[in-house]
């Protein structure tokens, strides 16, 4: 080193390679400036510092491919930088749509504004974690779609399932298959609705399953109430309340 200045050569044909100094003790060092004389060689300014002491080692490093991770960008256009413990990398995998300002996981089309979740081979997740959770595989909550198209909201803790609207909740989806409808009231039944319930005209209520022999069902017909139950695939009128 002559007048704080360090001469640094290398062969990693880059004119904006990554350069870190630090000491034995692990220190670090931050340059007053770097300067590029060609692409293998450097000069370090360390004149601020006055008299180094010690040993002191300098590491000159560029991205993935060659390219260069202190001053260019590593991987396709929109792909984010991250840290890969030594120098930066990028990987379209992480994808940023800067021209409509969507982010992407999976893939680099975003279709939609906001955030896209995309995976080919398997199950797309969103994982929720907080501090009364663990981090395992059977603890909090997820968002899922699966191979058959089938869209899950997970709740893999002792919780509800809520969906809240407008300072309400609507629907409380809670643990022994339940669920409460209208309310954040505990349900007692399979399902427990606390106000009224509405069905159209042409609507019934079954007692079993509508497609099988034995099945009852509650239906309107004009003004009268009939009571009918499933006999050899026909439904038989058994009592009717007249209007």
């Amino acid at each position: 080193m002559a007048a704080g200045l360090l001469t640094v050569s290398h062969n990693l044909a880059s004119n904006y390679p990554n350069v870190t100094v630090y000491d034995n003790d692990g220190n670090l060092a931050q340059p007053d400036e770097v300067t590029n004389t060609d692409s293998n060689t450097i000069t370090l300014d360390f004149t601020s510092f006055g008299t180094l002491s010690g040993t002191w080692n300098v590491r000159v490093s560029v991205g993935a491919g060659g390219t260069p991770s202190g001053g260019s960008p590593v991987g396709i256009a929109g792909a984010i930088q991250f840290s890969d413990g030594s120098d930066f990398d990028g990987d379209s995998a992480l994808y940023w749509d800067n021209a409509n300002k969507r982010l992407a996981i999976g893939t680099t089309t975003t279709n939609k504004q906001g955030l896209t979740i995309y995976d080919a081979s398997g199950i797309p997740y969103v994982e929720f974690y907080n501090g009364s959770t663990g981090q395992t595989a059977a603890d909090g909550a997820a968002l899922a779609l699966d191979g058959n198209l089938d869209f899950w909201i997970i709740n893999r803790e002792v919780g509800d399932v809520n969906l809240y609207v407008n300072g309400n909740t609507v629907v409380s989806a809670q643990s022994g298959n339940k669920v409460a409808v209208a309310g954040s009231h505990v349900a007692t039944s399979e399902l427990d609705v606390d106000g009224d319930v509405e069905v159209g005209d042409a609507d019934a209520f079954y007692l079993g399953d509508p497609t099988t022999d034995g099945t009852w069902r509650i239906t309107r017909s004009g003004n009268d109430l009939v009571h009918q139950r499933r006999e050899s695939s026909v439904w038989v009128t058994k009592s009717t309340v007249v209007a």
